[in-house]
């Protein structure tokens, strides 16, 4: 089931879906829709006000089982690439990761991602359950791409996780030097992910 680039061009209108996104949409492609930052920021809050609003409805309906945030967004694939974000350290992407907790692959590359967008974007993938892929190629992360290996190998950890991850860091100006450090300690953790560079 997929909901390909609808007419996603006002914040009203990313609110709107977040508010009312289909029960059976698990693949949602956004790429290369001209979103900003703000733009995302929209989508990010109406998905988290949804899963709240859900999960009280449930509590408050004493005769239903308990409801998860997960019912309530159960989106497993998101592409947002190919949209120039530069959200430089604010929430975005964390606050993203937490309205979505059933996603299981996030792309966003092309997305000029720099490393001061990096650190929220770490917070929200090492607290997540079942993020397994994450394509961030072709952005500006650098050094940060150290920060994301580390999160995700945290996440994988923390969630005794034995499914096979993948990470795609290619094309963020990242050392042969560092690309051989972060493949060592990518072996020393004994975690199953693999990198892309």
């Amino acid at each position: 089931n997929n909901l390909h680039k609808d007419t996603i061009r006002s914040m009203a209108a990313l609110h709107k879906l977040g508010l009312h996104l289909p029960r059976t949409i698990l693949y949602l492609d956004l790429s290369g829709t001209s979103m900003t930052a703000i733009h995302l920021y929209a989508l990010a809050r109406a998905l988290r006000t949804r899963a709240s609003e859900v999960s009280a409805e449930s509590s408050a309906n004493s005769h239903r089982l308990a409801a998860t945030s997960g019912d309530a967004v159960p989106l497993r694939a998101l592409n947002i690439s190919h949209n120039r974000f530069h959200p430089s350290g604010d929430r975005t992407m964390q606050i993203l990761l937490e309205a979505l907790p059933a996603l299981r692959h996030l792309d966003i590359s092309f997305c000029n991602l720099d490393s001061a967008a990096v650190d929220h974007l770490c917070n929200g993938v090492a607290d997540h359950r079942v993020l397994y892929s994450i394509d961030a190629g072709g952005n500006n992360m650098k050094e940060a791409s150290e920060d994301l290996v580390r999160a995700m190998i945290t996440r994988i950890r923390r969630c005794n996780d034995d499914g096979h991850c993948f990470l795609n860091l290619d094309g963020n100006h990242v050392t042969n030097a560092q690309i051989e450090a972060l493949n060592a300690m990518v072996s020393d953790s004994g975690m199953h992910l693999s990198l892309k560079w």
